[in-house]
Parts: C-alpha cells; sequence; structure tokens
C-alpha cells in the first residue's frame, strides 16, 4: 500500500495540542483556566477550518456554564457564520442549545460568511482573484491563493483583504488554482476549490495522438508502434494482476479504518447526557477523543478507497491492453497514464 502512505500520514497528523489540554480542563469543572488555553489555540497559528469551528464551540460552552452570555453568543455567531449547517458535536444543556440556536437564526438573517472566486475570463489569465461576499462577524483577514501556471511548479501567496476583495497577478494560458479565506492567525475559515479539485482557469489542453503512418507495415498498431511480444504481454499480465490485488488490499485497509470510526462513533452515541450538558458513561477527554479518532478513522477510510479503486482500475488496464499504467496522485486528483494502442 505504499502509494497510499502519504494520505494516511497526512490523516493521523497531530492537531491543536491546546484543544486536547482544553478539553482535560473541562473534564476536571476548571472552566477558567480551559477558557484561557482556548483563546491560546486559537491564536496558534494555522489552524484548520475543522480545529476552527472545535474551539467556537469549545469557548462557546465554557462562556455558557460561566453565565457569560454576551460571550457565548459572540462564539456561537463566529460558529454559525463560518458552518451554518453546523451540528454540536455533544448533547448540552438546554441553555447551550438555546444560545446556539439563536445564533444561527442570527445568521441565517444577515448572511453567513462567503469567498466567492471571480468569473474565469475569456481568453488569457492576468491575475486571480476572489472576493468576501459576505462576513456579518468580520472575521476575514486575508486570502491565501494556491495556483500554478502552465503545469509550472505550485506556489503560495498570502494576500491581505482590501474592500473585502484580494488578486494576485498571473501571466499564464491555463492556471490551476485554489484559494483559502484566512481568519485571525492564519487559520482557514473557508476556501474556493481544493488541491485534488483545483479551479482552472485559461485554455483547456487535449493532446491529440499522432496521424496514422502513411503505408504502415503489417502487423504494426494504428499508431506505427509494433504490439508486444507474446511472452511480454503474458508478463505484463501477469503484474496487472498483482495491481488488482494491491488495489483490493488498499480498499481492505480502507474498510478497516471505517469499521473503527463506526466503532467510536457508537461509543460516543451510547454515552448519556446529564443535565449539566456534559457527557456521562464517558469522560469529556474521552468523548472528544474518540470524536477525533471517528474523523480521521473516516478521513483515511475515504482515502484509501479512492487509492484502491485507482490502483485496481491501473491494473485491470494493464491485463485487458497489456500496457504498463502509471498511477499518480496530484493536486487535481489520482490520475492513470497509459500508452494504450
Amino acid at each position: 500500500m505504499t502509494p497510499c502512505l502519504p494520505l494516511v500520514l497526512l490523516a493521523l497528523a497531530a492537531s491543536n495540542p491546546d484543544v486536547a489540554r482544553a478539553v482535560t480542563l473541562m473534564d476536571e469543572l476548571q472552566y477558567p483556566e480551559a477558557a484561557r488555553v482556548l483563546d491560546a489555540a486559537g491564536k496558534r497559528p494555522g489552524n484548520d477550518r475543522a480545529t476552527v469551528l472545535q474551539i467556537l464551540e469549545l469557548q462557546a460552552v465554557i462562556a455558557s456554564t460561566l453565565e457569560q452570555g454576551a460571550r457565548a453568543r459572540g462564539f456561537f455567531r463566529a460558529l454559525a457564520s463560518i458552518a451554518p449547517d453546523y451540528q454540536l458535536s455533544r448533547t448540552y444543556a438546554p441553555k447551550v442549545v438555546s444560545l446556539f440556536t439563536e445564533a444561527k437564526s442570527w445568521v441565517a438573517k444577515r448572511g453567513a460568511l462567503r469567498l466567492e472566486a471571480d468569473p474565469a475570463p475569456a481568453g488569457r489569465v492576468a491575475s486571480l482573484s476572489a472576493r468576501v461576499a459576505a462576513d456579518p462577524v468580520k472575521l476575514a483577514r486575508e486570502v491565501r491563493f494556491h495556483y500554478r501556471a502552465d503545469r509550472g511548479a505550485w506556489r503560495t501567496e498570502a494576500v491581505p483583504l482590501a474592500a473585502g476583495r484580494a488578486s494576485v497577478p498571473v501571466t499564464a494560458r491555463r492556471v490551476e488554482w485554489w484559494v483559502e479565506l484566512l481568519g485571525e492567525a492564519q487559520s482557514v475559515l473557508a476556501q474556493q476549490g481544493t488541491e485534488r479539485r483545483p479551479l482552472v482557469w485559461g485554455a483547456v489542453e487535449l493532446e491529440m495522438p499522432p496521424p496514422p503512418i502513411a503505408g504502415r507495415a503489417p502487423g504494426m498498431s494504428p499508431l506505427g508502434k509494433v504490439p508486444p511480444a507474446k511472452g511480454e504481454s503474458s508478463v505484463l499480465a501477469l503484474a496487472g494482476w498483482g495491481v488488482v490485488a494491491l488495489g483490493g488490499a488498499s480498499a481492505g485497509a480502507g474498510g478497516y479504518f471505517g469499521w473503527r470510526s463506526s466503532q467510536a462513533r457508537a461509543r460516543i452515541s451510547g454515552a448519556a447526557a446529564g443535565p449539566d450538558g456534559l457527557v456521562h458513561g464517558l469522560t469529556q477527554a474521552e468523548a472528544f477523543t474518540l470524536d477525533d479518532q471517528a474523523r480521521k478513522d473516516a478521513w483515511v477510510a475515504n482515502a484509501l478507497f479512492i487509492a484502491g479503486a485507482a490502483v485496481g482500475a491501473g491494473g485491470i488496464a494493464m491485463v485487458v491492453f497489456g500496457q504498463p499504467v502509471a498511477v499518480g496522485v496530484g493536486p487535481s486528483g489520482v490520475s492513470l497514464e497509459s500508452p494504450i494502442p
């Protein structure tokens, strides 16, 4: 399963350590200290969107527990602005749920945080641009562009917002790019496009096969290539079945991680919630740890399923067409390349 190794390592990367410490303090009912640790967690540079949402939820719950209603509303409004469809990760006390519902209604009336990429130009690309169409809580600070021009090297550039807009100059016939909206300490709030599925501006590149060679010798392919010898085809077919088996093993590993995610979710669902809004049957720290494990395992399972399908398809192509297939993972997703006749 070597092709999947980078994806697995990425999924198992450590999260913000201050969040785990804050959960432990909450479990020990040390809410003021937990609030201070979460403030530090929010200021740690480079939090991803999932971590930002988790921090805001915990901050709002602590503020509500400490009878800081205005502060709790502010955190919940920020949370609902970034993710309007967000669901609380735990069963909390009615006063916490009421404040969260109120915040979602407040955001619905004003419009959630929204990042929009400008329309693609008709001809050559001169710049990449994005704008913040709505930001009711005033969270946005800058925009981070990831792009490559004419299949060159990938570049990353962060640009401060000016009147709700940001852009970078690029001169190219074709640009692949994606963009992230950043808040305090370069935390990720929203994005357009992804590393695996970037936006594409400019000319569409079509690779056409060369024309048939006139008067080609008998036994040559339409492209003028001699078909592989019988022995060579057998070796490629055998290798193809090996690649198919590798794809199956990758998918099987994905099933294992999916099962682990389901087991973790089942343990959380089986825990009861008391009138204080905290989970019983599991400690708060255990509950958050299980939730984090379930999310990571689900991510790994999806990655393994996708990679397994790609590798298996490559193996089938080798068996059917008797040609080697290269499987690659890049910013635009999983790719298969083969000189199929």
